[in-house]
């Protein structure tokens, strides 16, 4: 997770070209997937980031790290 940061552009960057070659593989265009694949990542996976930031300090607390 990048820290500071609510989403990362990255794994965004990454699901899209996922979705997208997806999409031409089962014969759709690509656009179409790296768009789905890009919203699906950003609205669904990474607007979880808070909870899981707190899960990993936690840990992290828990285990002589921070």
């Amino acid at each position: 997770m990048d820290k500071g940061t609510r989403y990362s552009a990255k794994r965004i960057v990454a699901a899209a070209a996922v979705g997208g070659t997806a999409s031409v593989i089962s014969g759709g265009k690509f656009a179409n997937g790296a768009v789905t694949g890009a919203f699906s990542r950003a609205y669904n996976d990474e607007s979880h980031w808070q909870e899981k930031w707190d899960a990993a300090k936690e840990w992290a607390v828990k285990n002589g790290g921070v």
